[in-house]
């Protein structure tokens, strides 16, 4: 039975950046429902810090060594884990990927009496995500062992996937259906539906006689170049249309290819709603790729909340998302067809008014954090009624 249950999301990703963000969307809403969940994550810096925010505990280790590349495998990080890990005591673990640092501290915990649930939210191993490094050596260094520890999963007793695709893939593992649980991404409407004031384009110093295009977050080189291509089109046809970027990334192209691109930098949580809010329309460029089939991000889920149409390529579960639901238009993974769908999109306000509250109904019937976190208890009650 459920109820005040101690439960630790262990989570290599650094703390607020890319799974730790879908981690603690669920973990707040367990905490609404009674239960007590910590995060264990790695720290921004060489220090460790433990904070609380909306009822979650956040354990944050240091990595010794820096890079997006060493995330998961940093080996200060992985001791840390593990030296932390020996004297706690929790009834469920829930490991976000089977990266090292997360593995070994989960496997020490099952060993004590947890139950071991793992989130499977992208394809690291062969065939995936690491067939998208650019550099050569890194890509044939990393393809074995991101698929070794890829396959350590099977000894879970039980999968959340993000994705059909990786559901099927885990059931190709050998587990029984009941034990994989279909857990897509979630979003919080009510935290992108804030009043926005009506110089909110300039106060965040964007140009106020425009249609801006939004996306957010990271991007595969094959996607960026995808976007950047489609982008080039647009300008040439809509001269006041601009893309904004929100967040980090690391690819110096996207300022290079044109003077219409604004590159926000890191943006908090606090703030991401109201760039979200000035944008008329939402990209989501994927090429058709094992790495992006496995995946929903979750920006698409944000897009989602905030209300605006959004124009997609036909890539996994994606076009069960959009397709069915009127929110917005999908398109195969070339430039043009990217490129001619929004010039039409961006000129009927009618249409756009339309996706946009589709999107935002959307999220109310079926995306909602606390909806999902319903299934993800029902199912932690079932493994720990079979004690697998």
């Amino acid at each position: 039975m459920m109820g005040g249950l101690r439960i630790l999301f262990n989570v290599f990703n650094i703390y607020g950046r890319g799974t730790y963000r879908r981690a603690f969307f669920f973990a707040k809403e367990l905490v609404k429902e009674g239960e007590k969940v910590d995060i264990l994550c790695s720290s921004k810096n060489q220090k460790r810090y433990v904070s609380e925010v909306d009822g979650v505990r956040i354990i944050a280790l240091p990595n010794l060594f820096a890079g997006s590349i060493v995330n998961g495998y940093e080996p200060l990080n992985i001791m840390l884990r593990c030296l932390w890990a020996i004297n706690k005591n929790y009834d469920i673990v829930h490991s976000f990927e089977t990266r090292p640092s997360v593995l070994l501290s989960s496997l020490i915990l099952k060993y004590k009496g947890a139950i071991w649930v793992v989130d499977w939210a992208d394809w690291f191993g062969k065939g995936g995500a690491v067939e998208e490094r650019e550099n050569f050596f890194l890509r044939n260094l990393l393809r074995p062992i991101e698929t070794f520890f890829e396959n350590t999963r099977k000894f879970a007793s039980g999968i959340s996937a993000i994705s059909n695709f990786l559901r099927e893939r885990s059931i190709l593992l050998g587990f029984p259906p009941q034990r994989v649980l279909y857990l897509p991404n979630g979003a919080s409407p009510e935290e992108f539906q804030k009043d926005i004031p009506s110089n909110i384009k300039e106060a965040l110093s964007l140009p106020i006689e425009s249609q801006i295009i939004g996306y957010v977050g990271a991007a595969f080189s094959r996607d960026l170049e995808l976007m950047m291509n489609a982008f080039e089109k647009v300008v040439t046809s809509c001269p006041n249309v601009f893309l904004l970027w929100v967040g980090n990334n690391s690819h110096t192209i996207i300022t290079k290819k044109s003077k219409n691109v604004i590159c926000t930098g890191y943006v908090s949580e606090n703030i991401l709603p109201y760039y979200l809010q000035v944008c008329d329309v939402f990209w989501l460029p994927l090429r058709k790729s094992n790495a992006n089939i496995a995946r929903i991000p979750l920006k698409l889920m944000d897009y989602l909340a905030s209300g605006k149409p959004i124009i997609a390529t036909k890539v996994g579960d994606i076009p069960n998302i959009i397709g069915d639901n009127q929110v917005g238009f999908l398109v195969d993974d070339n430039p043009q067809d990217i490129a001619t769908v929004t010039i039409k999109l961006l000129s009927d306000e009618k249409m756009m008014r339309e996706f946009g509250f589709n999107s935002l109904e959307l999220v109310e019937k079926k995306y909602k954090w606390s909806a999902l976190c319903s299934q993800l208890k029902e199912f932690y009650s079932y493994l720990l009624d079979q004690r697998i």
